[in-house]
């Protein structure tokens, strides 16, 4: 497997909500064709119920919003927050959510000589794995894993300061990390990163891009490219100036990206060619999740769709006027998470998935 070079530390001044300037993005190859993946039959779909597990919290919505929900079984993680407002939340009956700690001080601290940061940062992403295995994200270059449940925490330090967003896992076993600034971090073991140079424009962090596994590859959605085990390289189909936000994949290999502006962009083979699809909407659109036999989308005001193929769009109720930013699934069901700390529960009327579930406190 050819192996991209390394990338140079940035030493740019770090912000946790904003970016650099994306340069001109330089010739990009042409993605090899290959045949398309069969395309999800139309079947009507379960409704979806919608209820207020955390309300929302008017002080200070755009710093304290839920940027992350990951679940793994029945723990469910939620993640947020800006600067010194760490959102770190857990429940293990998927209805009660205790406050967790990641680290003991949340002091500031002076860095090289400019302004004091918190020694615990808002975070950006909880990622758990099949092993059990938390990992966070978060800004000012934060990683941390715990290996029991977030008892415990262990805090890396891969020698980056700018704003870490997503984590995820490639073919290969290895783990990347996509952050502000265009900065991609991968690792073989969890314990050695470095840095990846990616020599593709990237977009502005503000809807902290997703990076997600797609048939075709690791899909960095700050690039608008994927990482197919060899290069990076922009899909056929995606304009250089896409601003795109979440992406997602069905079971048979559909993937819908979507992104500023109501954009949405749809995939029949894994992820190498797209197409321009209308989304019904203009609001931001900033995550996309498969969940009870559909693409879920969420965004600004309120908005969340429904598609079963990813090529038309229904509107589901919330109920709710506020940002949503992040979906956390579990096959019939899933957390949406908002501004001002809002989290809502979406589910089938048959799921069965927090039933006999415990609040452990």
């Amino acid at each position: 497997m050819a192996i991209p070079p390394a990338r140079r530390t940035s030493t740019a001044r770090p912000s946790p909500r904003r970016g650099s300037k994306p340069a001109a993005p330089p010739a990009e190859p042409e993605a090899a064709a290959v045949a398309p993946l069969p395309v999800e039959e139309s079947a009507p779909l379960p409704e979806l119920a919608v209820t207020e597990v955390l309300p929302f919290d008017a002080e200070d919505p755009d710093h304290e919003y839920v940027s992350s929900v990951d679940v793994l079984g029945q723990l469910a993680v939620v993640t947020g927050g800006t600067y010194h407002r760490l959102i770190l939340l857990a429940s293990t009956d998927g209805q009660t959510f205790h406050a967790r700690s990641l680290l003991a001080s949340t002091d500031s601290k002076k860095v090289r000589g400019r302004r004091s940061r918190p020694s615990v940062s808002g975070l950006r992403r909880a990622w758990m794995r099949p092993d059990g295995t938390v990992w966070l994200l978060g800004e000012y270059g934060l990683v941390a894993w715990s290996r029991d449940r977030g008892v415990s925490w262990k805090r890396l330090r891969p020698k980056v300061e700018p704003c870490l967003w997503d984590i995820t896992e490639d073919a290969a076993g290895q783990l990347w990390i996509a952050g502000d600034e265009g900065v991609v971090l991968r690792s073989p073991d969890g314990q050695r990163w470095e840095e990846v140079e990616v020599e593709l424009a990237y977009r502005d962090p503000r809807p902290d891009p997703k990076l997600r596994r797609v048939p075709a590859g690791l899909f960095f959605c700050t690039f608008a490219a994927l990482w197919d085990g060899a290069r990076f390289f922009r899909p056929r189909g995606l304009p250089a100036r896409v601003a795109l936000a979440g992406v997602a994949a069905s079971p048979r290999g559909i993937v819908l990206v979507v992104g500023d502006n109501g954009q949405a962009y749809r995939s029949v083979d894994g992820g190498l060619a797209f197409e321009a699809v209308a989304s019904g909407v203009k609001t931001h659109l900033e995550d996309v999740a498969w969940v009870a036999g559909s693409f879920l989308v969420v965004g600004d005001k309120g908005t969340i769709l429904r598609s079963a193929d990813g090529a038309s769009f229904a509107r589901v109720p919330s109920r709710t006027k506020a940002h949503l930013w992040a979906i956390g699934g579990w096959g019939t069901g899933a957390f949406v998470g908002g501004a001002g700390r809002l989290l809502l529960r979406l589910q089938t009327a048959g799921d069965r998935h927090w039933e006999g579930a415990t609040d452990a406190g």
